[in-house]
């Protein structure tokens, strides 16, 4: 998942309203684009780079950033957009620009409009930005929910298919307390059983979860595929290579 080439329409208004904040917050600007400055420019960088170096003089004299003209600066950005679009005009059209410049985007999913995440000032992996993961055969996830409870979302890339097997949210409850007495004998309480799963080393058979009165069902994710888990669905897998 690259940067998009363009700007999602999310960004532009974010752009927008940056500016806007810009002008009555002086010298808080750097701030305000900490977003822009992030944007890569697959040709080279540079004209990234320099824009982050200008707007950090902003933020250490507001007085000159006041005295800047607006002007300047919108051709400032402007001549920075043009130069990322022109950059991966040989890439377009291409499945890899689709890609990137689809709202699927794993870059940029988590600034969507309707994410609460996009408040975030700081950048969390796995939260904010993907992860990248490398398996083998038999490689497993164990069973877990998401940092905070949250969704999650995971694309094949390439390779062999991911079985995953996963529990409803409802069930999460009872499921811990099925990890509680057959993964750990019962000897210990519920929030020791918290802890253990949240270091994501407990495996339990899902035959034993189902004959314990429990849903769990089963996919497998193929390359070019999301895997999509809901908030306080206990999930597992492994690799088929």
């Amino acid at each position: 998942f690259g940067e998009p080439a363009r700007l999602l329409r999310y960004f532009h208004g974010r752009k927008r309203r940056r500016k806007q904040y810009a002008q009555s917050h002086q010298g808080r600007y750097c701030c305000a684009q900490q977003d822009f400055k992030t944007l890569r420019n697959p040709g080279g960088g540079a004209v990234i780079e320099a824009l982050g170096q200008t707007s950090c003089s902003f933020l250490e004299s507001g007085k000159e950033f006041a005295d800047q003209p607006t002007s300047l600066l919108n051709e400032t950005f402007l001549s920075t957009e043009q130069s990322v679009l022109h950059s991966n005009s040989e890439l377009e059209g291409t499945a890899g620009w689709k890609l990137s410049n689809s709202p699927w985007n794993l870059q940029v999913i988590a600034r969507s409009a309707g994410s609460l995440t996009r408040f975030l000032v700081d950048d969390i992996p796995g939260v904010t930005s993907p992860m990248v993961y490398i398996g083998m055969l038999f490689s497993w996830f164990a069973w877990h929910v998401e940092d905070h409870e949250l969704h999650s979302l995971n694309f094949l890339h390439m390779g062999s298919p991911k079985t995953w097997y996963a529990v409803p949210g409802d069930y999460a409850f009872a499921f811990e307390e099925i990890i509680r007495t057959q993964a750990y004998g019962g000897n210990i309480d519920h929030f020791a059983v918290l802890q253990l799963i949240g270091e994501k080393t407990t495996l339990l058979s899902p035959e034993l979860v189902i004959a314990s009165g429990i849903p769990c069902c089963r996919l497998v994710q193929n390359p070019g595929e999301f895997v999509v888990t809901f908030p306080r669905a206990y999930h597992v897998g492994f690799s088929h290579g």
